[in-house]
């Protein structure tokens, strides 16, 4: 996991600064701040990996049928998509020939492919929880 470069300051002359007076007043309310940032940080680090770890689990104990499932939603989906960009072309070519009913009607299954997309990306969500 890639964090990049840390926003804080970690010269050697800062370290050393900190680590001499920790030294001399350590019951000092500041240093318990900085253990409090830092055990804070590595806790996130931990969740965060938690969370990738039982997302993988999640997609390894998936069935064959289910990965069978998921995978005909989304080519199901994609079909749909490419409806509706041919229909979306012919609505246009229908209005430039005047024939706005049949662009309305056009129009009216454009809306139901819609739809019939929507309902399946909600399924498709559900399936990869």
């Amino acid at each position: 996991m890639d964090l990049g470069a840390c926003p804080k300051s970690h010269t050697e002359r800062l370290k050393t600064e900190f680590l001499a007076a920790r030294e001399a007043n350590p019951s000092d309310p500041v240093f318990n701040r900085f253990q409090m940032e830092y055990e804070a940080n590595i806790f996130a680090f931990v969740d965060e990996c938690d969370r990738r770890i039982r997302a993988a689990h999640r997609r390894l104990e998936k069935t064959p049928e289910e990965n069978a499932k998921t995978t005909n939603l989304m080519r199901e989906i994609a079909e749909i998509e490419l409806a509706i960009q041919g229909g979306t072309e012919k609505i246009e070519q229908l209005g430039e020939q005047g024939q706005v009913d049949e662009s309305m009607r056009e129009m009216a299954a454009i809306e139901a492919l819609k739809s019939e997309k929507a309902d399946k990306e909600v399924r498709l969500r559900f399936c990869m929880l």
